[in-house]
């Protein structure tokens, strides 16, 4: 996480612009994903999701479902779906009020 912070935020002072989104909005390979941003949806600027973003949590559900299994209960996927919609939704939050891939 620290490293993406770096990468995304904090290299904006040290260099000209964030390398991480000069980079993310420059590659034309399926490892990234826009989202249209909410607020002016007609105009197409999408905000970047990363496919890490989407492939760890994924795996982390996986792992809570195959637990939930042997333990023979629902919750952990159910816990573990609704923690994903939350991230999701604030990413989507933050990305709307920061205006940062």
């Amino acid at each position: 996480m620290l490293y993406d912070v770096f990468w995304v935020f904090v290299s904006d002072y040290i260099f000209t612009k964030s390398v991480m989104v000069s980079v993310a909005s420059k590659i034309d390979l399926p490892i990234k994903i826009c989202m249209p941003k909410l607020v002016n949806y007609p105009v197409m600027n999408c905000s970047l999701i990363g496919l890490g973003d989407l492939v760890i949590p994924g795996i982390v559900m996986s792992y809570a479902t195959s637990f939930g299994i042997r333990k023979r209960t629902v919750s952990y996927y159910v816990a573990s779906i609704i923690s994903y919609a939350i991230g999701l939704i604030g990413c989507t939050v933050v990305l709307t009020l920061t205006q940062v891939g």
